[in-house]
């Protein structure tokens, strides 16, 4: 069934409307045009027609969504997949390669202020050196993000109680 309401669970999901400039929060109606929005990273993916709209990556405004379920839950757990991290001048000599870094420190910005309405924040430190369109690397970040759950498995427990 195409729709939020077939799952078992509540489902939130975020997208940019690109035509004007804002987060959309889907969790009702049609299921895969959102989920299918939530990730096209532009200029990668298409932006995906929901209504008269049109909507990419939701992580272009907000990759961080915890904005649904703040009070929906008791405890939140932040899972956090792309640290900002130290670079060295070398990196940053293209145009492209700064616009990147700038739009990477933005990002970041918007997202650590979110960090203290969370009771723990789940961020492998190792797998921000695997690319976002690494397609080899999906078992190595799955390896690296099960490790590291094993590792905080007594904080994670400890805030849950």
């Amino acid at each position: 069934n195409n729709s939020f309401e077939a799952l078992q669970k509540p489902l939130y999901v975020n997208a940019t409307n690109i035509l004007n400039g804002q987060v959309a929060f889907f969790h009702k109606g049609q299921l895969i045009k959102p989920l299918l929005a939530s990730a096209a990273l532009p200029p990668i993916f298409s932006p995906i027609e929901i209504g008269e709209n049109l909507y990419s990556d939701g992580g272009i405004l907000n990759n961080f969504p915890i904005e649904p379920l703040r009070f929906m839950c008791n405890k939140l757990i932040g899972s956090f997949v792309n640290p900002l991290t130290n670079i060295d001048k070398n990196e940053v000599k293209s145009t492209m390669a700064l616009i990147q870094r700038v739009y990477h420190i933005g990002l970041d910005a918007k997202d650590l202020i979110k960090f203290d309405q969370c009771n723990y924040i789940f961020s492998p430190p190792t797998i921000s050196n695997i690319g976002v369109f690494d397609n080899k690397a999906v078992f190595k970040s799955y390896e690296l993000g099960y490790q590291h759950a094993l590792l905080e498995m007594p904080k994670i427990l400890k805030c849950l109680n």
